[in-house]
């Protein structure tokens, strides 16, 4: 810290002097300490978790040509409230395969004791994925004898974006097949390489058509602060750019474009000399709205699995969602190709989720969908193929010992005497006995019933659902509280970008990954005191705050 900077708090405030730390490696232990500390906290937190700790994952290369990646889970507690955390942002060296993320996850599997308690995991379509948790089975068999299915519950956002730019992806020589196995794969031979090459000039782009041409004018306004100017003196707001990473890019530049189709016009007939391949037509702008409709759905489906909390349930629906939309557009002769092309990704998909076993039973434990749903909207063959393996899901759960509390309750019952009134009335009683009736085949048979809570998670919480069903009520928190997106990491990375920006480009890994881990543990409610060292003792300043349950502390940053 400047020393006239602490001059000047000294001033302000005298006693301030005994808190200010004259070098770096003052705070780099403070934040290690105040680390360690919250860190026990958190494995707290965790031990009492009422459900399956479940886990997302995704790998970031930073600005500083280091890799990392973010580990979050997600769980209810015992209060059976959803919670959320940062375990690790874990620099990835050398190798950003499979195999080399899986010690990072064993290690974060050894420090929060989690190897008996693991759930789900949420992560991209890559094959790196199945790859890391293919071993990461093999190393908690060997090491905790435990037994994982090494089965990933894929995100469906990238599905959702590879649809869409397959979709996009039209012209020339690329089949639908290269296409997505592109998109999909992520393959980097020579033949994919020079597929993508085709599209970097503008050339390239304008042989897509409308799309290409939009995006070749937003390119050279984007590449000029000339241009720039000029469109925002005409327009007043920005038009955007397509990206390739960030979801529903081109549905945003598309809504942008035709919200300022006056404005646009101007611009072109401005520059048209500069643009004279890329003037968009009156059909250019017929084919720019008929596919901003056909998009809407797509961005519509995204931003409901990005909301807070959003469960597992909501992709199967989205993917239903989606299907019908690919369905409806078939007879639309002007993207009739594009639409095929889009279409193979829902359907892959589709087959991924057969060999997934949590996507059906969250469709069949939302309250207001049940198998009713199901009934209605699937094949004979794919419901068939759902409820089994739901049903087999349920077996693992169905046998389990009550909970303790509903077994004393029963204990207190049979230890009253019944009179002879009470054994009459119970006589005529048309309620199935306790344990005669499957808690899975009455729930998933019962109509639909509207739920007056925000999420199905939320519903099983209630004590009215834990009383009927159980058994089944452990399966519903154990499989709703799974993440629909792996979005939590992201959102985590976002934030270390902004952390490790060029003045701080000698942060090692390790002084990267602990803020980010502190302020995530804070902003989650899971800790809620101060940790500063005085003297080389180590102070605890308590908070304000005593809303948050639990045995944590609170970071303040």
């Amino acid at each position: 810290m400047w020393p006239e900077y602490q001059t000047l708090l000294a001033a302000i405030n005298p006693t301030v002097q005994e808190f200010l730390t004259d070098s770096g490696s003052t705070v780099v232990g403070d934040l290690t300490r105040a680390y360690d500390a919250h860190r026990e906290s958190v494995k707290k937190w965790l031990e009492r978790a009422r459900s399956l700790v479940h886990i997302s994952m995704d790998v970031w290369s930073s600005p500083q040509r280091k890799a990392y990646i973010a580990i979050h889970a997600q769980w209810v507690d015992e209060t059976c409230k959803p919670r959320k955390a940062l375990l690790g942002l874990p620099n990835l060296r050398r190798a950003h395969a499979g195999a080399a993320m899986t010690p990072h996850l064993m290690k974060i599997m050894r420090q929060y004791r989690l190897a008996h308690r693991i759930g789900y995991f949420t992560g991209g379509n890559d094959a790196k994925n199945d790859t890391c948790l293919r071993q990461l089975a093999v190393e908690l068999s060997r090491e905790y004898d435990v037994t994982i299915d090494p089965v990933s519950s894929r995100t469906r956002e990238h599905a959702l974006q590879a649809a869409i730019e397959a979709a996009q992806d039209e012209a020339n020589d690329v089949t639908a097949a290269n296409a997505l196995h592109d998109q999909l794969r992520a393959t980097t031979d020579q033949k994919s390489h020079d597929r993508r090459k085709k599209r970097h000039d503008t050339t390239g782009w304008r042989s897509i058509g409308s799309m290409g041409k939009l995006h070749n004018i937003a390119v050279f306004i984007h590449n000029s602060t000339v241009h720039n100017d000029a469109w925002d003196d005409i327009a007043g707001k920005a038009l955007g750019l397509d990206n390739i990473t960030r979801w529903n890019s081109w549905f945003r530049l598309l809504d942008a474009a035709i919200s300022q189709e006056g404005p646009l016009s101007i611009f072109l007939n401005q520059y048209h000399k500069e643009l004279e391949g890329d003037i968009l037509t009156h059909d250019d702008w017929q084919v720019l709205k008929l596919t901003h409709e056909f998009l809407q759905p797509f961005h519509q489906a995204t931003l409901e699995q990005q909301m807070e909390w959003a469960s597992i349930d909501q992709v199967l629906e989205n993917m239903d969602i989606l299907f019908l939309q690919f369905k409806n557009a078939k007879g639309n002769t002007r993207m009739v190709h594009s639409i095929h092309m889009g279409w193979w990704v829902p359907s892959k998909h589709d087959e991924e989720s057969d060999r997934n076993p949590i996507y059906a039973p969250a469709l069949l434990l939302h309250p207001e969908k049940r198998r009713r749903y199901l009934d209605r909207h699937w094949a004979e063959e794919w419901r068939r193929t759902a409820i089994a393996g739901a049903r087999q899901h349920w077996a693992k759960y169905k046998d389990r010992p009550l909970p303790s509390e509903s077994a004393t309750r029963l204990n207190d019952n049979e230890r009253r005497e019944v009179t002879p009134y009470e054994r009459i009335k119970q006589s005529m009683s048309v309620l199935d006995e306790p344990g005669n009736e499957d808690e899975f085949e009455k729930l998933i048979n019962s109509p639909p019933r509207p739920m007056t809570t925000s999420t199905p998670l939320k519903w099983w919480c209630r004590e009215e659902q834990r009383i009927e069903y159980p058994r089944l009520h452990q399966l519903a928190i154990d499989v709703l509280s799974v993440p629909a997106m792996s979005d939590d990491p992201e959102r985590v990375i976002s934030c270390a970008r902004r952390t490790t920006s060029w003045d701080r480009a000698r942060l090692s890994a390790h002084t990267v990954e602990k803020p980010q881990c502190l302020s995530n543990w804070a902003k989650n409610g899971l800790i809620r005191k101060v940790y500063v060292a005085v003297d080389d003792e180590v102070m605890e300043v308590a908070s304000d705050n005593d809303d948050i349950s639990g045995p944590s502390s609170l970071y303040y940053e």
